[in-house]
């Protein structure tokens, strides 16, 4: 049997084993298990085949290659088996039994480190997939796996961290500062990779402790402690500060506390019950504080540093998380032609800035906006985060800014009342016309009350440090606020622990906000219904597979529709009442929403019917389908994985001239220079760090691709036109692919990468629809390598595509050709 699962070897007789080196009983009986394995995986039973060829290859080890095959898919459809049943254990010695047949298979290599990875074991995870990579360099996947156990431990924001140098320059000088002032024993609280208490070593700092929680992290700070030659200056703790203890730990109480444990939302990384913490177990306890000294008497009493934070929020008009967060209408019902609105552009299209709608009127043809409803996204948390100076489309400020809270992480008293939840009421006055697409809220942090202050706002402020590594925090309008200057929202915030909410985005009374219903569905849905394009080139492909099928109304016919939304279900079942459609749908929100579209547009509910994703195989494992539509890019910038899985089950589904949506794709590829893309990516330099040494340790876990890339805010310079690689059918999508191609520079600079998203053809005869349009509901993907090169320069680039992952290089003649 060949990995591909077709069934090829023959039985092997006595006659064809060497007899010299082994006994007749042992021939009898390897035989024997080898050929009832083969009985067995004719029976699907791979369990007991893979019994048998354990016994036959312990007596004739001489088999080992030809077996290989049957053997890897015997062991592969066992360890399923056993996966489904709960029992991803036993498969570990399974496949630890079968490494001593082949201890330098890749795959089964990759498999084990896979099953370690499912059971969280990252040592052992990371373990095995090296040593797939050792036995084939080439091994994307492998090679993949890794990163994103990089990715996972070491998260891309300390990237961002250390490339900002603004804001390590503002610890540095604040903590000189300090210890100036005579508070000389520091316990760094989530040190990291250890930068701001190497700042104390050298500030001349009597005793250092510093603690980090992550166990990657913590060994990345081991080696850039030694390599700054302050290891024996600072005791680095492998613990997180709420389990450190006196004298285990630390032998005393210390006079500082450093920590930079902030979120975008200021307090969602705990930093208020660890402040608690330290101040009742680790922390010199604070002198009182008189009416006219704002801090504990120096040399007294413990400090914090920071030494106090402010929250801001401001009202912000912003399409692209509009387009995220809520449905936006397909026209503008502002205009009159007394009264014509303001409008702006979203690239080549002119909005409406009350309404955010297109001024010109583009029909649908399947109505899913709903009279007197508004359609908005669920949220799992109390608010997401944007980068909103890099923002695609950019975003305005519709009011001034406003302080709404003020935290002193020197008085307990303050953190107790913040820890326990404290409410308050925030007018924010609009100064602009617009729509009020969010609430953003950035913090200024105080670090040593002597005027060394960050700024996490999206624009820079005179005086201040501007940090660029902390993102805002942004909590969307579910449903559309339109203003003009002189409006109020009355805003209710709440700091509660760990959690920064607005508990209430109300408006002043008498303002239209209000719809007569609002429904709250995936956020996925929302950003898949407002990708105009989209839905425009779905439509167009429903009624062209209408007329490939020539359909009489006297066939039944069924469609599997795995798109965020079944917009082509739904359009085939608007014209065709003797089609069926089966719809992925995760939640009854989801579900109530695609039922409410299918009444606006006459369709009847007996024609459709839902399954969730993780039962969808048992569910329809009898029926067969005309057309099976599935969501192939996911909203990362890569192929999805789950889809690829699934297509070869699928295609067994699949009826006989049925048709796969989309029908095929390729890879649309451009060379590109951005700063941006580097700095989120690895350490650019020690420069950012006061020169300390660090970058060649963090770079060690820096990945050479990146995700959820938007090309719109990246501020890119293109230094290529775009190319395009590996045209592939859906329905084929190969294994393993290589290509070489050959591109010309439009521009000299330094490649940061390549820029990657895809064209996808829905139906055969269509143009390509791209996911890196204007309104696309997909992110795209980057390959990072770094090359200098002049404008006309000829690079040949080696392209891989493996199990739906792609990698690029430049051909090392490349190199040679620039030095």
């Amino acid at each position: 049997m060949a990995k591909d699962g077709n069934l090829d070897f023959k039985s092997l007789t006595a006659k064809e084993v060497n007899l010299n080196n082994h006994s007749a009983q042992e021939i009898e009986v390897a035989c024997y298990s080898r050929n009832q394995a083969i009985l067995y995986i004719r029976k699907f039973n791979y369990g007991r085949a893979l019994a048998h060829l354990f016994v036959a290859l312990r007596l004739i080890p001489e088999w080992r290659e030809e077996l290989r095959n049957v053997f890897w898919q015997s062991l592969s459809f066992g360890c399923q088996e056993l996966a489904c049943k709960g029992r991803l254990h036993e498969t570990i010695s399974l496949r630890k039994d079968a490494l001593l047949f082949y201890p330098d298979d890749e795959i089964m290599l990759m498999d084990l480190g896979s099953t370690y990875f499912k059971l969280d074991d990252t040592e052992q995870s990371l373990d095995y997939y090296q040593k797939a990579l050792q036995a084939c360099p080439s091994l994307l996947p492998a090679s993949r796996a890794i990163q994103s156990i990089y990715n996972k431990h070491v998260e891309r924001w300390h990237f961002r961290m250390l490339n900002d140098g603004e804001r390590n320059g503002a610890y540095h000088k604040a903590i000189l500062h300090r210890l100036h002032e005579g508070y000389s024993t520091v316990l760094d609280v989530g040190t990291g990779t250890g930068l701001l208490s190497i700042f104390a070593a050298v500030g001349g700092a009597e005793n250092i402790w510093a603690c980090e929680s992550n166990k990657f992290i913590f060994k990345i700070a081991q080696s850039v402690l030694a390599a700054n030659n302050v290891s024996h200056r600072i005791n680095l703790i492998n613990k997180h500060s709420s389990y450190i203890s006196i004298p285990s730990d630390i032998s005393e109480k210390v006079s500082m506390i450093i920590t930079e444990v902030f979120d975008a939302g200021l307090v969602g990384e705990g930093v208020l019950p660890m402040l608690l913490h330290a101040w009742e177990n680790l922390l010199i306890p604070p002198t009182e504080v008189t009416s006219n000294c704002k801090e504990p008497s120096k040399n007294k009493g413990g400090i914090v540093l920071p030494y106090s934070a402010t929250v801001w929020v401001a009202a912000i008009q912003c399409i692209n998380i509009a387009r995220r967060h809520r449905l936006l209408p397909n026209v503008c019902l502002c205009c009159s032609d007394e009264n014509t609105p303001l409008s702006f552009h979203y690239g080549k299209i002119e909005l409406c800035k009350f309404c955010e709608a297109p001024r010109k009127f583009e029909p649908e043809d399947i109505l899913y906006h709903l009279n007197g409803v508004s359609v908005a996204s669920v949220l799992s948390e109390p608010y997401t985060t944007e980068d909103l100076e890099n923002v695609a489309f950019g975003y305005e400020l519709l009011s001034k800014p406003v302080k709404v809270f003020e935290i002193n992480f020197n008085s307990i008293e303050e953190l107790k009342s913040f820890n326990q939840g404290r409410l308050r009421n925030a007018p924010i006055l609009i100064n602009t016309n617009g729509s009020v697409d969010a609430i953003a809220s950035w913090f200024h942090l105080n670090l040593d009350n002597n005027g060394t202050v960050i700024s996490t706002a999206p624009f820079k402020e005179e005086g201040l440090y501007h940090s660029v590594c902390w993102h805002q925090a942004i909590f969307p309008m579910p449903c559309p606020r339109k203003v003009c200057p002189g409006n109020e929202i009355n805003l209710q915030l709440q700091i509660n622990k760990d959690v920064f909410e607005i508990t209430d985005l109300g408006f002043a009374a008498g303002q239209d906000v209000s719809p007569d219903h609002l429904l709250l569905v995936s956020e996925k849905i929302i950003s898949f219904l407002n990708n105009k394009t989209w839905m425009k080139a779905l439509n167009t492909a429903a009624i062209g597979l209408l007329r490939d099928f020539n359909l009489d109304s006297s066939s039944n016919h069924k469609i599997l529709d795995l798109s965020p939304f079944p917009i082509l279900g739904l359009r085939i079942l608007k014209d065709f009442k003797n089609w069926n459609l089966v719809a992925n749908c995760e939640t009854q929100m989801d579900e109530e929403y695609i039922r409410a579209v299918a009444r606006n547009n006459s369709i009847e509910e007996r024609q459709i019917q839902f399954v969730r994703s993780e039962i969808l195989e048992e569910k329809i494992a009898d029926d067969y389908f005309n057309v099976i539509c599935i969501d192939i890019v996911d909203p990362s910038g890569e192929l999805s994985e789950l889809s690829l899985e699934r297509i070869p089950f699928l295609l067994n589904r699949l009826s006989a001239n049925g048709y796969m949506v989309p029908h095929s794709l390729s890879f649309e590829c451009q060379l590109v220079d951005s700063d941006k893309l580097v700095s989120q990516s690895q350490v650019k330099s020690d420069e950012s760090m006061q020169n300390f040494n660090i970058t060649e340790f963090m770079n060690k876990f820096a990945v050479d691709y990146h995700l959820h890339t938007s090309r719109q805010g990246l501020h890119c310079k293109p230094l290529s036109d775009c190319f395009e690689i590996f045209q592939m059918r859906v329905d084929s999508i190969c294994e393993k692919n290589l290509e070489e191609i050959s591109v010309t520079t439009t521009d000299s600079g330094t490649v940061a990468g390549i820029l990657y998203s895809f064209n996808l053809v829905l139906r055969p005869g269509m143009r390509p629809i791209s996911t890196s349009c204007q309104d696309s509901h997909y992110d795209q993907a980057a390959i990072l390598f770094s090359l200098d090169v002049l404008a006309g320069t000829e690079i040949t680039l080696k392209c891989l595509f493996w199990s739906g992952l792609l990698d690029i290089k430049p051909s090392t003649e490349v190199f040679t050709q620039q030095k």
